[in-house]
């Protein structure tokens, strides 16, 4: 089994991020953690403002957050964090100072500040990092792997029918999607030739234990 030891999630406003606290905690209640860390970075007092008092924030933040977390289980722990400083910065900074594994951020819908910082830190953590779109229901239904044949991929597909398996029945597709190499290319990119893909496939998931679980 899959299995991460150190889950964080980034909050935003704890009082408005209970879609992305329930499925940080529909993830732990798989099984799937170790430890939940909730962390949430004060911004810098304009002015001559008093600083916020970081226990008092600590405070809302439990608070926030414990309704959600009925049903872990028991071995797994739970923190809450509250920084202060440049917010990608510190969450970057915490993210490797605790050694996580997998970094769990908000993404809303639209245009905004919170989007982009949002994919800011997916291009730049030092770990795997999923994006919960705002109004995600807190279940696995259908998992979706796009594959390019390469180790990352395989890494992706282990970890996409570990979910499948302990979730109790959501659907596992591998998606490969030509490129065009004589426009685009990358790093670790491993060409299959048109008619091969079957056979490129099936030596591809040859090393994958794929759990019992059918990836279509």
């Amino acid at each position: 089994m899959h299995r991460y030891r150190h889950l964080m999630v980034g909050l935003a406003r704890p009082e408005s991020d209970a879609g992305l606290i329930g499925y940080a905690a529909m993830v732990a209640r798989l099984g799937a953690v170790n430890e939940i860390r909730f962390v949430h970075v004060l911004p810098a007092p304009a002015g001559s403002a008093p600083a916020p008092d970081r226990d008092q924030t600590q405070a809302v933040l439990q608070a926030a957050v414990q309704p959600h977390l009925a049903g872990l289980p028991a071995a797994t722990r739970v923190a809450y964090d509250v920084l202060a400083g440049p917010l990608v910065d510190r969450l970057l900074t915490h993210t490797a100072e605790q050694q996580v594994d997998l970094l769990l951020l908000g993404d809303r819908h639209g245009p905004g500040e919170q989007r982009t910082l949002a994919r800011r830190l997916a291009m730049k953590a030092p770990c795997s990092v999923w994006l919960v779109p705002e109004g995600a229901a807190p279940q696995f239904r259908r998992l979706l792997v796009p594959i390019d044949f390469s180790e990352p991929a395989a890494d992706a597909l282990r970890v996409a029918v570990s979910l499948a398996r302990l979730s109790g029945g959501a659907e596992c597709l591998a998606l490969h999607a030509f490129f065009n190499e004589a426009v685009v290319t990358y790093d670790g990119y491993e060409q299959v030739l048109r008619g091969q893909e079957q056979q490129m496939y099936e030596q591809f998931t040859e090393a994958i234990d794929c759990q019992g679980v059918r990836v279509r």
